[in-house]
């Protein structure tokens, strides 16, 4: 059986929609659309400036439309979801999260220590 790992519905641990919606598998789903780049938005602290900052993805998406992109913050309400792959509120947790993850490019919005050693 072939499992495309490099597409945008899989998740690593659960079956994708189209697996949970009819039981389709990779080598037959019309919905396989391989990932983009891997990117990953660093804005910490201040929610002003969290939202002033969520034009970027749409930038983004606009020159890269598959890319895969994670928002780490402490305010990750803010993030709109339905653009983004996934949002971490900084912590351990995700900073551990974040050490397995491969990125093609991070924009790091913030000059504080702890989001520079990132």
């Amino acid at each position: 059986m072939l499992v495309r790992t490099d597409c945008k519905q899989f998740n690593g641990y659960k079956p994708c929609g189209p697996h949970k919606e009819d039981g389709r598998h990779c080598d037959n789903c019309s919905e396989y659309a391989p990932r983009g780049p891997v990117i990953l938005v660093i804005k910490l602290r201040a929610a002003g400036e969290v939202i002033r900052n969520t034009p970027l993805i749409h930038k983004i998406l606009q020159a890269k439309p598959n890319a895969q992109i994670f928002w780490l913050t402490e305010y990750p309400d803010l993030v709109p979801v339905e653009a983004v792959h996934k949002v971490l509120k900084w912590g351990f947790e995700s900073a551990t999260v974040l050490q397995d993850v491969e990125f093609d490019t991070i924009y790091s919005l913030d000059k504080d220590l702890d989001a520079c050693a990132l």
